[in-house]
């Protein structure tokens, strides 16, 4: 499926409404948001993760810079992430709370834990008078005792997902987490509403399929061009399949004056 970046409503002129102050924050975005190698736990691994580079998009920061603000700001004594590759790469491990999971042996798997975590650092964000955003989340969660955190995602299926997110006003940022029907095809991507249209954009795609380990992809790339889809959830950051069949999502949401 083909890259839908250069002909992108998101390159349209503004409307006079949130897509005007939207244009404005992009102007004003880091060139790559996506800076491997990322900070974790005070050390540098080539490893990347998807939500650090969403909540960058959403927030004007490098991938590199949520990262660092998160650990220092919240867990100062939080084990190194990167001693261990496979931990590193997982961003569940990065967001979750380590006084949950002391020995990070499920953080992985920990989907409200990596929500809490995410969720904590958008409020903040948006409790800043100064961003002129409000913090909205909706992101459903079943009970499920047998899993790590004592829940699992209730994503909406697709169309319900893109109706939802259409109800939020013209710029509107969003970090929207989505499932495919396989066990491995969760992502994150960010997304905006820009003139009345939803434009997804992934700032982390895996670069190579021969970089592999366990049979998944491990190689990452630093883009300054995201992968971008218009009026519809965003194709795999691998193959670029159309994979994706529901969602969740954070959204800051332009405040009201």
């Amino acid at each position: 499926m083909k890259d839908e970046a250069k002909n992108s409503p998101i390159h349209q002129p503004p409307m006079p409404d949130g897509s005007a102050s939207l244009k404005a924050f992009r102007d004003a975005r880091p060139p790559a948001i996506n800076d491997s190698p990322l900070y974790q736990g005070g050390k540098q691994t080539h490893l990347l993760n998807c939500s650090f580079c969403t909540v960058g998009a959403m927030t004007n920061k490098t991938a590199s810079d949520v990262a660092k603000d998160h650990i220092e700001q919240n867990y100062s004594k939080h084990a190194s992430l990167s001693d261990n590759a496979k931990r590193a790469s997982q961003e569940m491990t990065v967001w979750s709370d380590p006084a949950q999971n002391p020995d990070n042996a499920t953080a992985a798997y920990d989907f409200k834990g990596q929500l809490d975590g995410m969720g904590s650092y958008l409020k903040k964000y948006a409790g800043d008078p100064a961003n002129k955003v409000t913090f909205k989340q909706d992101t459903p969660l079943k009970p499920n005792s047998e899993v790590p955190g004592g829940h699992e995602p209730a994503p909406y299926p697709k169309n319900e997902l893109i109706k939802r997110m259409n109800e939020y006003p013209n710029g509107t940022r969003f970090g929207v987490m989505v499932f495919g029907s396989e066990a491995n095809q969760t992502h994150w991507v960010q997304a905006e509403k820009y003139n009345g249209n939803l434009v997804f954009q992934d700032f982390q795609q895996n670069a190579k399929m021969d970089v592999m380990k366990n049979g998944r992809p491990t190689g990452a790339q630093a883009t300054n061009d995201p992968r971008i889809t218009n009026n519809r959830l965003p194709v795999g950051p691998v193959d670029g399949k159309d994979i994706y069949q529901s969602g969740m999502f954070f959204a800051l949401e332009p405040t009201k004056s």
